[in-house]
């Protein structure tokens, strides 16, 4: 493999990478928004919507770890690309 293909395959970043990110950002970002809101307002936002908020982030996080707990236990290592050209 040349150089320049392993640099181009490093700077790919895997989904699940991304995913992992997003969901810490949101829950983080929800939560700071949270405090600011009662902190300057003096008002509870929704207990119910703060458990879907958190529920619906854990499910993704859950699925995100099963998937790669499946592929790590059954020795596949399929990149986006492989899945693709399939």
């Amino acid at each position: 493999m040349c150089k320049h293909a392993k640099e181009k395959q490093k700077a790919k970043r895997k989904v699940s990478n991304i995913m992992l990110v997003l969901i810490c950002t949101m829950i983080i970002l929800y939560t700071v928004a949270n405090f600011a809101l009662q902190y300057f307002t003096t008002i509870e936002v929704s207990p119910t919507l703060t458990t879907a908020w958190f529920s619906f982030w854990g499910v993704e996080l859950i699925a995100l770890t099963a998937i790669k707990t499946t592929k790590v236990k059954h020795g596949q290592d399929t990149t986006e690309e492989e899945l693709t050209d399939q």
